[in-house]
């Protein structure tokens, strides 16, 4: 190898990464910097992405007892390929490790340490902070492929890290923390070998998590039961059964907003605290057509008013059975 008049020798970056992982093409001796920018394909139309479909920034700092930034990086996987579909033109996004790697002062899509981390899954933390751009899960004219709402199963790829869903809203206003959906935080088994896990891991974990699955024919009136802890609320030192409880049947990706709450009610108030609400066309319970719903539920506390997706229920025609549901190859 051969130094270049700026004093790097040729080939001396070969253990970051290759030039092909960089959004074009460099040299011997080329700055991180100076990067030169891929030609545009003239082969290909031009279609650019819609203007109304947000991207969100999410940061998350890392740090260990001692103060010592955590070193690694996570991974985002969606939990479903979407489309989307605006005056009469289609988009189709596919069920793929995501996220765009940032840093002040830096190129987006470009990590700290001068190589692209675009479309290699890795979301770095750099000095104990990670910060990705991610597509927001509340988007508008999405049409997701298992028919449910969008989110995101996050691994945490250092020892000690962990895995969990999340939604990521166009108005968020916290970190990654805040976009974490209760009761689906666990341990991730990291392998050093292996770092980006097993992806079929991924989505026989997302499985587990849509634990909250209920079947009614359309001519059935039957109560549907929550457990509490399906709320992600464990642990209570009083009794809830005080606070006026809600629930709500939306389409897949729709949030509810004030006229969709159905005031539903307590079970007992014992340990485990349960919920109930009934469903059908009989004895003035609320009816809903043919069709897949996702559950909300939500308590009104003092101070906190928590709403949650739980799950989904699926009316159809009589008798009621189970539809179709995609392959994650975990049977």
């Amino acid at each position: 190898m051969t130094a270049s008049p700026d004093g790097i020798i040729d080939g001396e970056w070969e253990h970051i990464t290759p030039p092909w992982y960089t959004r074009g093409f460099a040299y011997a001796g080329m700055t991180p910097e100076a990067f030169l920018p891929a030609p545009v394909n003239p082969a290909l139309p031009a279609a650019p992405f819609p203007a109304d479909q947000a991207l969100v920034k999410v940061s998350q700092y890392y740090f260990d007892a001692d103060r010592n930034p955590v070193s690694g990086y996570l991974t985002f996987w969606p939990s479903s390929g979407f489309t989307i579909e605006e005056d009469g033109t289609s988009w189709y996004i596919p069920q793929r490790l995501c996220g765009t790697q940032t840093w002040p002062a830096v190129q987006a899509g470009q990590a700290p340490w001068a190589w692209s981390a675009d479309t290699t899954g890795k979301i770095y933390i750099w000095l104990g902070l990670m910060t990705v751009l991610l597509y927001a899960t509340d988007n508008p004219s999405v049409t997701t492929d298992d028919g449910g709402q969008l989110t995101y199963h996050v691994a945490e790829h250092f020892p000690g890290g962990r895995q969990y869903e999340i939604q990521v809203p166009q108005d968020l206003s916290g970190d990654l923390a805040s976009c974490v959906i209760p009761e689906t935080v666990r341990p991730h088994k990291y392998d050093p070998l292996y770092p980006m896990g097993v992806m079929a891991g991924r989505l026989r974990a997302r499985r587990r998590w849509r634990k909250w699955r209920e079947w009614l024919a359309v001519t059935d009136t039957r109560y549907l039961t929550f457990d509490l802890r399906a709320l992600g609320i464990t642990g209570l030192s009083v009794d809830p059964t005080a606070d006026a409880v809600y629930v709500a049947f939306m389409p897949g990706g729709v949030t509810p907003g004030q006229g969709d709450w159905r005031a539903a009610s307590w079970v007992s108030a014992n340990k485990p605290y349960q919920i109930e609400f009934l469903v059908g066309p009989a004895n003035g319970a609320y009816s809903l057509a043919a069709g897949q719903y996702q559950v909300w539920l939500m308590i009104v506390d003092n101070p906190t008013i928590p709403d949650f997706p739980v799950g989904w229920l699926y009316i159809t025609q009589p008798p009621a059975c189970p539809p179709v549901l995609p392959d994650t190859g975990d049977d």
